[in-house]
């Protein structure tokens, strides 16, 4: 059987922005997630809603007039920003790759184009999580366990998705 290569990705995701706090944030050409309540629908948890990718600074991307950001409450709006660290030369289609999968894996309700497709090829994606300060953490508070939910590693071999977390292994320093 001829198989793919795998396409390697690994994501450092920061956040939660509001859309104040993103204009001064000088990092682009990556993912971004909006989270929060959509508009006109009850419930008290926030969500995962759109998953997005620029070229373009986040900023100039995510602004009032997004078409998604239209459709979530404005109290509850929070923007994740994710930067590729791998590969190294970051082009457009990995971008895409990604988006796909995270769509079709979480189901976003608001993508309603993409999530109808799984990546044409193998593709394995680790992500890590910053506060805005790029502080990492360690555990997610209460009001982002939302988040929590999205695995580390997402793994599509276009046959099967296989997910996982890490865990944080620290060692003493020998004497």
């Amino acid at each position: 059987m001829d198989r793919k290569p795998t396409t390697t990705i690994i994501i450092e995701w920061e956040g939660p922005y509001s859309l104040e706090e993103l204009k001064r944030v000088e990092k682009g050409n990556g993912l971004y997630l909006l989270t929060g309540r959509e508009d006109g629908k009850r419930g008290r948890e926030d969500e995962l809603q759109y998953c997005g990718i620029t070229e373009k600074q986040f900023c100039e991307r995510v602004k009032h007039s997004h078409h998604k950001v239209k459709l979530i409450r404005k109290d509850s709006l929070q923007i994740w920003i994710g930067c590729l660290i791998y590969p190294h030369e970051c082009v457009r289609q990995h971008l895409e790759d990604a988006e796909r999968a995270f769509v079709s894996f979480w189901d976003i309700q608001m993508n309603d184009k993409k999530k109808r497709y799984y990546p044409d090829s193998p593709i394995c994606i680790v992500t890590r999580w910053f506060r805005p300060n790029g502080e990492p953490y360690q555990r997610f508070p209460a009001s982002l366990q939302f988040i929590k939910q999205l695995d580390d590693v997402l793994w599509w071999d276009t046959d099967d998705w296989r997910v996982g977390n890490l865990r944080i292994q620290k060692f003493e320093d020998e004497d």
